[in-house]
């Protein structure tokens, strides 16, 4: 394992336990979001900070899995699955692809969907 995967490791960690996030220690000042699936596009520690609650809005049931990553240099593609418990539980996707600066996330493009099917 690397630095850049171990920090995404951490990072998704501290989302499903609901920790709060250090955006400063996560994500350079000039952090740079692109999500062309939504059409989001989100910019430094207020982008990174607007991300994270975004996706904390999405519900105490719901919890983020590493199902893969892939690293070239400073990048890191991974595929997640996202899933949500209780009475109605959902399942959907996520891939994203991300570069590092100094150990910081410094770009983030991704796309997610909700899946058809429920586990």
């Amino acid at each position: 394992m690397s630095t850049q995967t171990d920090l995404l490791r951490e990072l998704t960690a501290r989302f499903n336990e609901r920790e709060p996030i250090e955006i400063e220690r996560y994500f350079t000042p000039d952090f740079e979001l692109d999500d062309p699936g939504s059409g989001a596009r989100r910019s430094g520690h207020d982008g990174a900070r607007a991300m994270a609650n975004a996706l904390a809005g999405l519900g105490e049931s719901v919890r983020i899995e590493i199902l893969h990553m892939i690293e070239q240099d400073d990048c890191v593609a991974v595929r997640y699955a996202v899933r949500s418990e209780g009475a109605d539980p959902r399942i959907g996707a996520m891939i994203a692809f991300y570069r590092f600066v100094d150990g910081r996330i410094a770009e983030d493009w991704g796309v997610s969907t909700p899946a058809p099917w429920r586990r």
